[in-house]
């Protein structure tokens, strides 16, 4: 796959399916659990109706709870969530995904359905690890041509 396929890719092939998610209501440690237990970075936040609303990340934890000498008991996932939540659809492509993700300085994104369901993540580093792939394919294209064109003779593809 070249990287021009890839940039073209839809959200619905390449956004992490399993997602880590809790309501508003519940508490940071419950967060906190759940992120160990899952081995995740971050959690959703769902409305009552299922749809994303906000996201956790571990760093929020940390600034926001832990470094502020703040116990983590007293508060909600709804206190600290990042409200101002750039959401994505399966229909977008990675390069729609990536345009968004820089406008609104985000590292994670949930990704919905065409009904607003929440239908997966995409993150950067995902997103790194897939184009890093593509980048290593490319590099093998180089290697073998610069052989062929090397010994002069042609090159099957």
């Amino acid at each position: 796959m070249m990287i021009h396929e890839v940039c073209q890719m839809m959200l619905d092939d390449i956004s992490k399916k399993q997602v880590a998610t809790l309501s508003g209501e519940d508490s940071i440690q419950k967060a906190a659990q759940k992120m160990r237990d899952k081995n995740v970075g971050s959690i959703v936040v769902m409305d009552a109706q299922q749809h994303p609303v906000g996201i956790v990340t571990d760093r929020d934890i940390v600034v926001q709870v832990v470094a502020e000498g703040v116990g983590p008991s007293g508060q909600t996932v709804a206190d600290i969530m990042s409200q101002n939540l750039l959401i994505l659809r399966t229909s977008n492509s990675l390069q729609e995904a990536v345009r968004s993700m820089d406008e609104k300085c985000v590292r994670r994104a949930p990704v919905v359905d065409e009904h607003g369901a929440l239908y997966g993540l995409v993150s950067l580093d995902d997103l790194l690890i897939l184009l890093s792939q593509c980048l290593s394919k490319c590099a093998e294209l180089i290697k073998k041509q610069t052989k062929c064109e090397s010994t002069e003779t042609e090159c099957c593809a």
